[in-house]
Parts: C-alpha cells; structure tokens; sequence
C-alpha cells in the first residue's frame, strides 16, 4: 500500500514509519514542525502529495490544533473513495484525570476536538454511505519526549506497541472499521512489586 503519515521523523510517527517501511510498504513522511516550532511542509502541501495514497495516518500532534485541520482536510478530499484514515488520538480525551499527571491541559483539550470531530465523521459515513474508513487509535501515556519528565516509566507504553496496533489495524478486512482502540499500560503487581521491577532486578 500506497501509506502517508504526519509527524514520521519522531515518537510514535517514526515507529510506525519504520515499521511500516520493514513491511514493505510505499511511504511518504511528512513533518509539519521542526525542532525550533517553523513549519516544514504546510497543509496544502501535504494534501496535494497525499491525494493518491491508499492510507493516511494523521498522526503528528501541534497545540495550534493542526492535527483537527488535518483530519477534517483529508475527510473531505477521501470521504466517497475506498480509502483509509486512522488517527492517533489519546485516551486522555476519555479519561483525562487519568493520564493529566504530567501532560499539558491544552494537549487533552485538542485531542478532545479531534475526538469530537471524528464522530461527527463517523455519523456522516453511517447516514450518507460514504466509502471512508476512520479508524481512531487512543493510546494512553506513550515512552515519548512528552513524557520524558514522569518517573513512573510503568505506566509508559513504547511506541513500538502503538506501531504494531497501527499494522494490526492495516490488516483487517475491508469492511471492518476500528472507531476505538484505546490502549493503556497497566503495571502488573506481584507480590507488592511491578513488573518493571523485575526487569531491573
């Protein structure tokens, strides 16, 4: 498959990348922002090189809302063709006393417009027959440089599962929509120790 993805040099977008990439798929990568915050490829941009892909993964985050902006675009330009779209969410938009330790307010308010818009998509492909699929994957707190400053590295998953759920979503027949898949890493207890303790005896 023809794939496109946002944010690929970093994170989450560079596991799934390269993932990808080991399956043998066409890609093109894309970075909105660079270390500094200036803008590396602009929206049109991206549509126009994105338009003949099978599969777009809008995955790259930005506090100015870009990712919404994003989705809705491609929405638009994919909405009657039998196309993929799969979003990295958050499970903060579900549960944000949850996963607020250590991520930035703004960060959750923004996934939940994302979320939000989402839905509203999924009701029009329901109502008016669209041949789209969105599919919405929602990890929880993710080993990233977001997270860098939280201690607690039990309740991080590595980017590396998140990618794998990305390939298992890839996978599923053509008639099966993911809505979503919310993952979280939950510390195993043993005896009073997690199992992060036991990696590092």
């Amino acid at each position: 498959m023809k794939i496109a993805i946002t944010g690929h040099c970093n994170g989450i977008g560079k596991a799934i990348y390269d993932k990808l990439a080991d399956k043998g798929h066409e890609l093109i990568g894309f970075d909105i922002a660079d270390e500094s915050g200036d803008i590396v490829n602009g929206r049109e941009e991206i549509i126009e090189k994105s338009k003949d892909c099978d599969v777009f993964i809008n995955n790259a985050f930005h506090m100015t809302g870009a990712q919404t902006d994003m989705f809705n675009d491609m929405y638009e330009l994919w909405k009657d063709e039998h196309k993929q779209l799969i979003n990295i969410c958050s499970a903060s938009k579900h549960y944000p006393s949850i996963f607020n330790s250590g991520l930035h307010y703004n960060y959750i308010a923004k996934k939940k417009v994302l979320w939000k818009n989402i839905v509203s998509k999924y009701r029009d492909t329901i109502s008016k027959d669209y041949q789209l699929r969105i599919h919405t994957i929602s990890p929880g707190l993710v080993d990233t440089a977001m997270t860098k400053d939280m201690e607690d590295e039990t309740l991080k998953t590595s980017v590396d599962t998140i990618a794998s759920y990305v390939c298992w979503v890839l996978d599923q027949p053509d008639d099966i929509e993911i809505m979503d898949l919310s993952v979280r890493t939950k510390p195993i207890i043993d005896n009073g120790k997690r199992y992060s303790d036991y990696r590092s005896d």
